[in-house]
């Protein structure tokens, strides 16, 4: 095979687990002759009410046998240093423990994995991936289904509080339960059940994969990563920032957040095309709001006239150079942040920063009322104001068992509930924060998404899936 790339990886997900047969057989086989008799299984046996090394192994086992599934070149990432495995956090319902380092060792060492060294230093951990040897067992598993696993939102944390710490890694952080923790996690719950029992795919794709390309500001280049378009990957849950509940709570995790417009435009819910409809211009909407003002209908079109620009390439500039400045706390970082997204050789990227000084003071002379919260790093204030926008959205929908995915300031739904869908979002601002906001439908996605032709493959996708919620039901 192949030498194992950082790149094509997922991140080692401590809360797979299954009881299916052929895995669990599997799963026993492979305990009996490596680790039955292991120092690892007879330490355990005096700590009791702990992490069970049994456990530990299963869930790593399944963490090889999805990435397998769904490349047989993609790798599981794994740290292998022991503060990375808190065994009494709320993040770590199944107690995956430091014992998992061990394990990973004599996998290795009896070569049943393939290993390319990481440095923690420098946040490049280390990859694991099956060699042929256990390919070949997991191939007699006949363990078909994705949807086998336990479902992710019964086991793992749904309300998430984080922190960046020194070295500007985010740090999952443990917290008191309070009604509204609870309150959310419930909702979340029911959501993400609903969700689960959805099937969500783009009938055009023979394999549920497709590449984005995305920039790194650490290596300062594109990459390529792909994105799968499965089961495993549906899962949202409310994150908020900087060790406050009081910043961000949007939702996060599900795929198709992490694809472009042109294939949102594509997906089918339970066979049915959809229409994605979103707030236009939130953000300012959402600063005007706070000052008890009605927001203007398009703040981004200004007098001013970029030179080399039309009308509408300078409106996309101003929309991009603004909802930069409202996340950062400083005008050179704003200007900075807006050319790292744009794209190589554009004149966008070679903007100056007078130019788009002149662009951003011209935003704020046009826009008095809300210029003081410009570049005052306001962004995860209004994620949180949006993040309980779009959750009033989710639990209408949710009560009435109607799918709905959110894209942060936007939303999908089946087409026949365009309409409806148009008026839940306008009610959620308007019991927000007493105020109207536009919504507009993203073009070319009504019209295109009815005329698909859908793939032999995702029509059995999407059998399969029926027909596992019919078991559901038995």
């Amino acid at each position: 095979m192949d030498k194992i790339v950082r790149s094509n990886s997922n991140l080692l997900d401590k809360h797979y687990w299954s009881e299916h047969k052929g895995l669990s057989n599997l799963c026993n086989h492979l305990w009996k002759e490596y680790f039955h008799n292991d120092q690892l299984n007879k330490e355990n046996q005096r700590h009791k009410g702990k992490s069970k090394p049994k456990n530990v192994f299963r869930n790593l086992l399944i963490n090889l046998y999805i990435v397998w599934l769904e490349d047989e070149e993609k790798s599981v990432a794994v740290s292998m240093t022991k503060n990375s495995y808190k065994v009494n956090s709320r993040y770590n319902a199944i107690k995956i423990s430091s014992k998992i380092i061990d394990m990973v060792h004599k996998l290795e060492k009896k070569q049943l994995i393939d290993t390319r060294q990481g440095s923690e230093q420098s946040g490049r951990v280390t990859r694991i991936r099956a060699t042929t040897n256990l390919m070949k067992q997991f191939a007699a598993i006949n363990f078909c289904m994705l949807e086998d696993l336990e479902p992710a939102y019964t086991i793992k944390e749904l309300v998430v509080l984080n922190k960046k710490d020194e070295d500007d890694k985010k740090q999952e952080l443990e917290y008191y339960d309070t009604y509204q923790t609870e309150k959310m996690r419930a909702e979340l719950k029911s959501y993400n059940k609903l969700i689960n029992e959805s099937h969500i795919d783009i009938p055009t794709l023979k394999q549920p994969v497709i590449t984005r390309t995305f920039w790194n500001p650490k290596k300062q280049k594109y990459q390529k990563i792909p994105v799968q378009i499965t089961h495993q990957h549906k899962l949202l849950r409310r994150i908020f920032y900087r060790g406050s509940f009081d910043y961000g709570g949007r939702l996060h995790g599900a795929w198709w957040q992490g694809i472009g417009n042109d294939y949102r435009s594509q997906i089918y819910i339970n066979g049915q095309p959809t229409v994605e409809a979103d707030y236009s211009g939130l953000h300012i909407a959402l600063l005007y709001g706070l000052k008890g003002q009605q927001p203007p209908k398009d703040p981004y079109t200004l007098d001013y006239n970029l030179e080399g620009f039309n009308k509408d390439e300078q409106r996309a500039v101003v929309k991009g150079l603004v909802l930069n400045s409202i996340n950062a706390s400083t005008e050179k970082s704003a200007f900075g942040a807006f050319r790292q997204k744009q794209s190589t050789g554009t004149r966008e990227k070679k903007l100056k920063n007078q130019q788009l000084k002149l662009l951003l003071d011209t935003f704020c002379n046009e826009h008095p009322l809300i210029k003081d919260s410009i570049c005052k790093d306001k962004g995860v204030e209004l994620m949180h104001l949006d993040g309980e926008i779009a959750i009033k959205v989710v639990n209408h929908f949710t009560s009435l068992q109607i799918p709905v995915l959110t894209i942060f300031d936007s939303f999908i739904v089946e087409a026949d509930k365009e309409e409806e869908l148009k008026n839940v979002m306008k009610h959620a601002v308007n019991s927000s924060l007493g105020f109207k906001v536009n919504i507009k439908l993203e073009e070319g996605v009504t019209t295109p998404n009815h005329k698909l032709k859908p793939t032999l493959e995702y029509k059995r996708r999407l059998l399969k899936h029926q027909q596992w919620v019919q078991q559901l039901t038995l």
